[in-house]
Protein backbone atom coordinates (compact mmCIF):
# COMPACT_ATOMS: atom_id res chain seq x y z
CA UNK A 1 0.00 0.00 0.00
CA UNK A 2 1.33 3.42 -0.98
CA UNK A 3 0.83 6.61 1.01
CA UNK A 4 -1.76 7.86 -1.48
CA UNK A 5 -3.67 4.59 -1.16
CA UNK A 6 -3.44 4.86 2.62
CA UNK A 7 -4.80 8.41 2.51
CA UNK A 8 -7.73 7.28 0.35
CA UNK A 9 -8.38 4.39 2.73
CA UNK A 10 -8.43 6.75 5.70
CA UNK A 11 -10.97 9.00 3.99
CA UNK A 12 -13.14 5.98 3.17
CA UNK A 13 -13.02 4.76 6.77
CA UNK A 14 -13.88 8.21 8.04
CA UNK A 15 -16.90 8.63 5.77
CA UNK A 16 -18.34 5.09 5.92
CA UNK A 17 -17.63 3.81 9.46
CA UNK A 18 -17.79 4.94 13.09
CA UNK A 19 -14.53 3.19 13.98
CA UNK A 20 -12.17 5.40 16.03
CA UNK A 21 -9.08 6.12 13.92
CA UNK A 22 -6.54 5.06 16.53
CA UNK A 23 -3.10 3.72 15.67
CA UNK A 24 -4.03 0.16 16.69
CA UNK A 25 -7.31 0.17 14.74
CA UNK A 26 -5.69 1.55 11.61
CA UNK A 27 -2.85 -0.92 11.75
CA UNK A 28 -5.31 -3.81 12.14
CA UNK A 29 -7.61 -2.70 9.30
CA UNK A 30 -5.00 -1.54 6.76
CA UNK A 31 -2.15 -3.95 7.55
CA UNK A 32 0.42 -1.12 7.33
CA UNK A 33 3.47 -1.76 9.59
CA UNK A 34 3.52 0.31 12.78
CA UNK A 35 6.62 2.33 11.86
CA UNK A 36 5.38 3.26 8.41
CA UNK A 37 1.89 3.94 9.78
CA UNK A 38 3.20 6.45 12.32
CA UNK A 39 5.32 8.19 9.68
CA UNK A 40 2.40 8.53 7.26
CA UNK A 41 0.05 9.79 9.96
CA UNK A 42 2.58 12.46 10.99
CA UNK A 43 3.01 13.53 7.36
CA UNK A 44 -0.75 13.76 6.80
CA UNK A 45 -1.13 15.88 9.94
CA UNK A 46 1.68 18.16 8.77
CA UNK A 47 0.03 18.46 5.34
CA UNK A 48 -3.26 19.50 6.93
CA UNK A 49 -5.11 16.37 5.80
CA UNK A 50 -5.62 15.01 9.31
CA UNK A 51 -6.27 16.42 12.76
CA UNK A 52 -5.13 14.59 15.87
CA UNK A 53 -6.49 14.62 19.40
CA UNK A 54 -6.30 12.49 22.52
CA UNK A 55 -9.11 10.84 24.49
CA UNK A 56 -9.42 10.69 28.29
CA UNK A 57 -7.01 7.75 28.42
CA UNK A 58 -4.37 9.56 26.38
CA UNK A 59 -5.01 7.48 23.24
CA UNK A 60 -4.23 9.41 20.05
CA UNK A 61 -7.22 9.64 17.68
CA UNK A 62 -7.01 11.04 14.15
CA UNK A 63 -9.76 12.70 12.09
CA UNK A 64 -10.03 13.89 8.49
CA UNK A 65 -10.03 17.67 8.32
CA UNK A 66 -12.94 19.20 6.40
CA UNK A 67 -14.81 15.92 5.83
CA UNK A 68 -18.07 14.99 7.56
CA UNK A 69 -17.96 11.95 9.79
CA UNK A 70 -20.28 9.04 8.93
CA UNK A 71 -23.47 9.05 11.01
CA UNK A 72 -23.82 5.26 10.85
CA UNK A 73 -21.59 2.29 10.14
CA UNK A 74 -19.54 -0.37 11.93
CA UNK A 75 -17.57 0.78 14.97
CA UNK A 76 -15.42 -2.27 15.76
CA UNK A 77 -12.26 -2.75 13.67
CA UNK A 78 -12.95 -6.46 13.21
CA UNK A 79 -16.35 -5.66 11.66
CA UNK A 80 -14.75 -3.09 9.36
CA UNK A 81 -12.15 -5.60 8.22
CA UNK A 82 -14.75 -8.31 7.61
CA UNK A 83 -16.77 -5.97 5.39
CA UNK A 84 -13.66 -4.93 3.49
CA UNK A 85 -12.64 -8.57 2.95
CA UNK A 86 -16.14 -9.47 1.78
CA UNK A 87 -16.24 -6.53 -0.61
CA UNK A 88 -12.83 -7.52 -2.00
CA UNK A 89 -14.00 -11.12 -2.46
CA UNK A 90 -17.14 -10.02 -4.30
CA UNK A 91 -15.11 -7.69 -6.53
CA UNK A 92 -12.63 -10.47 -7.32
CA UNK A 93 -15.45 -12.86 -8.19
CA UNK A 94 -17.13 -10.26 -10.39
CA UNK A 95 -13.84 -9.54 -12.17
CA UNK A 96 -13.21 -13.21 -12.77
CA UNK A 97 -16.74 -13.64 -14.07
CA UNK A 98 -16.37 -10.71 -16.46
CA UNK A 99 -13.06 -12.09 -17.72
CA UNK A 100 -14.58 -15.51 -18.28
CA UNK A 101 -17.50 -13.94 -20.12
CA UNK A 102 -15.19 -11.98 -22.43
CA UNK A 103 -13.17 -15.09 -23.15
CA UNK A 104 -16.34 -17.01 -23.93
CA UNK A 105 -17.56 -14.36 -26.37
CA UNK A 106 -14.17 -13.88 -28.02
CA UNK A 107 -12.99 -17.42 -28.39
CA UNK A 108 -16.10 -19.62 -28.07
CA UNK A 109 -14.87 -23.17 -28.49
CA UNK A 110 -16.09 -26.63 -27.78
CA UNK A 111 -15.99 -26.28 -23.99
CA UNK A 112 -18.26 -23.25 -24.00
CA UNK A 113 -20.53 -24.92 -26.52
CA UNK A 114 -20.85 -28.00 -24.31
CA UNK A 115 -21.71 -25.90 -21.28
CA UNK A 116 -24.30 -23.71 -22.94
CA UNK A 117 -25.70 -26.33 -25.27
CA UNK A 118 -29.18 -27.61 -24.64
CA UNK A 119 -29.69 -30.89 -22.83
CA UNK A 120 -31.30 -32.28 -25.98
CA UNK A 121 -33.68 -31.22 -28.70
CA UNK A 122 -36.01 -28.58 -27.29
CA UNK A 123 -34.20 -28.62 -23.92
CA UNK A 124 -32.26 -26.08 -21.86
CA UNK A 125 -29.06 -26.88 -19.98
CA UNK A 126 -29.73 -26.70 -16.23
CA UNK A 127 -25.98 -26.29 -15.62
CA UNK A 128 -25.82 -23.26 -17.89
CA UNK A 129 -28.98 -21.76 -16.42
CA UNK A 130 -27.69 -22.17 -12.86
CA UNK A 131 -24.25 -20.73 -13.60
CA UNK A 132 -25.54 -17.77 -15.61
CA UNK A 133 -28.07 -16.95 -12.90
CA UNK A 134 -25.42 -17.21 -10.19
CA UNK A 135 -22.85 -14.95 -11.84
CA UNK A 136 -25.17 -12.47 -13.57
CA UNK A 137 -28.17 -12.47 -11.23
CA UNK A 138 -31.66 -12.15 -12.75
CA UNK A 139 -30.08 -11.37 -16.13
CA UNK A 140 -29.18 -15.07 -16.31
CA UNK A 141 -32.85 -16.02 -16.02
CA UNK A 142 -33.33 -14.84 -19.60
CA UNK A 143 -31.62 -18.06 -20.73
CA UNK A 144 -34.60 -20.25 -19.85
CA UNK A 145 -37.12 -18.17 -17.94
CA UNK A 146 -40.05 -15.97 -18.73
CA UNK A 147 -38.85 -12.85 -20.53
CA UNK A 148 -41.44 -10.71 -18.77
CA UNK A 149 -40.51 -11.85 -15.26
CA UNK A 150 -36.75 -11.94 -15.82
CA UNK A 151 -36.72 -8.56 -17.57
CA UNK A 152 -38.60 -6.75 -14.80
CA UNK A 153 -36.55 -8.31 -11.99
CA UNK A 154 -33.27 -7.65 -13.84
CA UNK A 155 -34.12 -3.95 -14.15
CA UNK A 156 -34.97 -3.74 -10.43
CA UNK A 157 -31.77 -5.65 -9.61
CA UNK A 158 -29.50 -3.24 -11.49
CA UNK A 159 -31.27 -0.19 -10.06
CA UNK A 160 -30.78 -1.49 -6.52
CA UNK A 161 -27.12 -2.29 -7.22
CA UNK A 162 -26.63 1.30 -8.36
CA UNK A 163 -28.22 2.97 -5.33
CA UNK A 164 -27.33 0.68 -2.39
CA UNK A 165 -23.97 1.53 -0.72
CA UNK A 166 -21.25 -1.01 -1.45
CA UNK A 167 -20.77 -1.91 2.20
CA UNK A 168 -24.40 -3.02 2.37
CA UNK A 169 -24.52 -4.44 -1.15
CA UNK A 170 -21.75 -7.02 -0.68
CA UNK A 171 -23.48 -9.12 2.04
CA UNK A 172 -26.80 -8.84 0.17
CA UNK A 173 -25.25 -10.20 -3.04
CA UNK A 174 -23.69 -13.08 -1.11
CA UNK A 175 -27.24 -14.22 -0.32
CA UNK A 176 -29.02 -13.08 -3.49
CA UNK A 177 -26.77 -14.79 -6.07
CA UNK A 178 -27.12 -18.36 -4.73
CA UNK A 179 -30.89 -17.76 -4.57
CA UNK A 180 -30.78 -16.47 -8.16
CA UNK A 181 -28.97 -19.66 -9.23
CA UNK A 182 -31.70 -21.80 -7.64
CA UNK A 183 -34.36 -19.83 -9.52
CA UNK A 184 -32.39 -20.24 -12.76
CA UNK A 185 -32.32 -24.01 -12.23
CA UNK A 186 -36.07 -24.02 -11.62
CA UNK A 187 -36.69 -22.02 -14.81
CA UNK A 188 -34.65 -24.52 -16.85
CA UNK A 189 -36.41 -27.47 -15.25
CA UNK A 190 -39.86 -26.02 -16.00
CA UNK A 191 -38.76 -25.21 -19.58
CA UNK A 192 -37.69 -28.82 -20.13
CA UNK A 193 -40.99 -30.11 -18.72
CA UNK A 194 -43.14 -28.09 -21.13
CA UNK A 195 -40.74 -27.37 -23.98
CA UNK A 196 -41.23 -23.62 -23.65
CA UNK A 197 -40.60 -20.75 -21.25
CA UNK A 198 -42.72 -20.94 -18.12
CA UNK A 199 -43.67 -18.43 -15.46
CA UNK A 200 -42.85 -19.11 -11.82
CA UNK A 201 -45.68 -16.88 -10.64
CA UNK A 202 -48.98 -18.59 -9.85
CA UNK A 203 -51.53 -18.26 -12.60
CA UNK A 204 -54.52 -16.01 -12.03
CA UNK A 205 -57.51 -18.28 -11.38
CA UNK A 206 -59.83 -15.46 -12.44
CA UNK A 207 -58.57 -15.71 -16.00
CA UNK A 208 -59.45 -19.35 -16.41
CA UNK A 209 -62.90 -20.18 -17.71
CA UNK A 210 -65.18 -22.41 -15.59
CA UNK A 211 -65.44 -25.99 -16.83
CA UNK A 212 -68.38 -26.80 -19.06
CA UNK A 213 -71.15 -28.89 -17.57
Amino acid sequence: MTRDEFEHRLLSLWMTTRMPLTRANLQFVTGVPRGKLGKWLDQLVADGVLDVDADDDGEMIWGVRGAARAATGPEKPEDVKKLADLKREVSTTAGATAGAGMALVKYGGNAAHSLLASGGEGKKSMIASGLLSFFFGPLGWLYAGSFKEAGVVAIVYFVLCAIIPHLLLAPLLAVAHPLSAAIGLLYAWKYNQKGERQSLLPSDPGRSLPPRR
